[in-house]
Parts: C-alpha cells; structure tokens; sequence
C-alpha cells in the first residue's frame, strides 16, 4: 500500500503543467500558475513562528523562614522577562528576597520597569505602592539559548509568614504571564527533657530540642522565687 500510494504521488507530480516550476509564494501558501492565469495551491507553508508563553515553576511550594527557594522561567530563547513579588501588603522586610549576583538576573531597585507594553500592568502589581518599590522584589530575567532560567530567593527571621505570589511577564505582551505561589511559614522552637520528669538534688538533666524559627535559641528556668527567668547556670541571676 505504501508503495502504491509513493507512485501516485510521483505520478501526480509528473502531471503538474510546466509552469508548475516557477513557484509563487502568497502569504502562508505556496501556489504555481496552472497555466490559465489561476493560482493554484501546492502545500501550506508556516508563516511566522508564534511567540512561547512564558511560564514559572517553583521548587519549593512551602518552607520556613530562614530558607531559601528557587523559581525556574520558561520561554523564549534569550528573552527578557520581568519577574516581580506581587504586592502583599507587607512591610519591605516582610518580603521574600531576590539573592544578589545571579547571572543574567538584573535586581532593578526601587525603580519602575523600563518602558515597555507591559510595564505599567508589572508596576502596578508588583511590590510597592506605585511611588515607592521594596529593594531586591523585582528583577529583568534573561533566558539561556533554551529558554531557560532559575533564580534563588531568600527568606528571613522577619519574612512575614504568609502566601506570595511571584509573576513572570512578557515585556512585549502582557496577556503572556504567568504566576506561581509560594507559602512562608513560621518556624516553632520544641524542647523535652531526658527522663521521668521528675529528678533528685544532684542529678543531670539532658535536654533536647528543635528550633526551625532562628538560628539563637534562648534557655532559662522559670518557677517559684525564679523572678522571670534566670540563666541556667546562674539562677540566682535574672535572665
């Protein structure tokens, strides 16, 4: 069947009028003279390669504060981007931040977006109100030849636990966006005790614990005639 089907189609090849040589290309068609003054279609060819949507991944949905993530864009081919912290109505300590010195990631400040299609939507979004934009919350992020790039963000002790929203933009076309959502939690400090719980003059106490909110964890004893807390080793001291 493939045989037959190659030798028709050679067939129908050698049938097209002479005039079949001189080849027009119209719009997105390809057409050749049939000879009577007509066009008449050959193949459909493509015309203009239609930009790529852009999109943005993230690697992390929730962490703790004091950590740090990463999101990935994904577009064009060597294509600027901005990339920008929608506005949570935060403080601008209270923000994740853009880290500094990352390859073809360009921190623009508390400056606007350059002039561009899009940049009035992206400056009304992002953080800030507008006047006044949080330092290291927005950036123009350029791909590699696969259209490709990640960026790292860090979070702080005073990140404001809560959801973000980071958005990438075509600066030439703002309907080609894209969002991802990352959520900031606080961390909780735990402490236990080695043993029953209850001790005699004398013995030593293990104890252990996690802190997943700072990086100084705090130790006193409370109690009767203990004030507000003394130091461990010191309880006759206010802490």
């Amino acid at each position: 069947m493939k045989i037959s089907a190659a030798i028709l189609v050679a067939f129908m090849l050698l049938m097209l009028p002479a005039a079949a040589s001189g080849l027009v290309e119209g719009g997105e068609n390809i057409s050749y003279d049939d000879g009577g003054g007509n066009d008449a279609p050959v193949l459909s060819a493509e015309g203009d390669v239609a930009p790529a949507d852009v999109r943005i991944t993230a690697n992390r949905e929730h962490l703790v504060r004091n950590n740090d993530f990463c999101v990935t864009v994904r577009g064009e081919s060597r294509k600027q981007y901005y990339l920008f912290i929608e506005d949570a109505g935060v403080s601008d300590a209270g923000y994740p931040l853009i880290k500094e010195g990352q390859p073809s990631v360009e921190i623009i400040g508390d400056a606007p977006f350059p002039d561009a299609p899009a940049a009035a939507i992206a400056n009304e979004k992002r953080a800030g109100d507008g006047a006044h934009f949080p330092d290291q919350t927005a950036a123009l992020v350029q791909t590699d030849v696969s259209g490709v790039r990640t960026l790292g963000l860090s979070t702080y002790s005073a990140t404001t636990p809560r959801s973000f929203t980071i958005m990438v933009i075509d600066p030439e076309d703002e309907t080609r966006v894209d969002t991802v959502g990352v959520t900031v939690e606080e961390g909780e400090v735990t402490i236990a005790a080695e043993g029953a719980g209850t001790y005699s003059l004398g013995e030593e106490i293990a104890l252990s614990g996690t802190n997943t909110a700072s990086d100084t964890t705090y130790l006193f004893l409370t109690g009767t005639d203990l004030g507000c807390g003394v130091p461990l080793d010191s309880p006759s001291l206010n802490a």
